[in-house]
């Protein structure tokens, strides 16, 4: 069931980044009047290749450190919440140049973070423990804050009026559904977000450095951003992370 239920979450995953994509390519469109232009095809074009680029990388790359491992896995979801916030801020304010290059900065950071949080290194693979959990306060946290997220976005939508073109109209009008929307969609990013950040041991499968033999074991964390392996005590001699 691990392996059925990674591959449905990395579906999930690639999905929903895709649906985001579609949503700011469609946002611009509609809130500057171009709709279908050629800048729409290059960011859909670029973020596939960005993608394919991450795959690649991972694959000369061989290896992922745990502080890979983790960061990107806490950084997705937080810039995800910031797409959303930022495209709620474009439809309020228009046609804005600095607002669409930072959502495209933003959204094409996501295919390489998307390959950093799958199963893409050939020689060298990280993964959660069973025993990792998240603390019930943090659980609670995230509930309630995206619940009143998406109770500030209604109220939001609610009381503030776009006036203008009619373009600028239609644009708020489809922002606030898609607000809502990713606001419950990235919920599920958290999830090895918050793993990831309570995590103190990982378990790794994949090539010694040294001998090239398969290896396998434990990674602990000693500090914030240190880790070393914790398989036997021989292995402490021979690999730091």
């Amino acid at each position: 069931m691990g392996k059925i239920s990674d591959c449905l979450y990395q579906s999930y995953q690639f999905l929903f980044l895709c649906f985001l994509l579609l949503s700011i390519v469609i946002h611009n469109n509609t809130i500057q009047k171009y709709a279908t232009s050629p800048a729409s095809y290059a960011a859909i074009y670029a973020f596939f290749i960005l993608m394919l680029g991450g795959i690649q990388f991972a694959e000369e790359a061989q290896r992922q450190s745990p502080n890979e491992f983790v960061c990107h896995r806490v950084l997705l979801p937080v810039v995800v919440a910031l797409i959303n916030v930022l495209m709620v801020i474009h439809s309020c304010v228009g046609p804005n140049d600095a607002l669409i290059i930072t959502l495209h900065l933003l959204i094409f950071y996501t295919p390489f973070a998307f390959i950093q949080t799958t199963e893409s290194y050939p020689h060298f693979q990280l993964k959660f423990l069973r025993t990792t959990v998240i603390p019930p306060a943090q659980l609670t946290a995230l509930i309630l804050i995206h619940a009143a997220s998406g109770l500030a976005y209604y109220l939001f939508f609610a009381n503030f009026k776009v006036t203008g073109a009619p373009e600028l109209i239609t644009n708020f009008d489809f922002v606030r559904h898609v607000s809502q929307i990713s606001n419950i969609l990235m919920i599920p990013l958290w999830i090895p977000a918050l793993k990831a950040w309570n995590a103190e041991r990982l378990s790794f499968k994949g090539k010694h450095p040294k001998t090239k033999k398969n290896w396998m074991g434990f990674m602990k964390r000693t500090g914030r951003n240190d880790w070393e392996v914790d398989l036997e005590p021989n292995d402490h001699n021979d690999f730091f992370v």
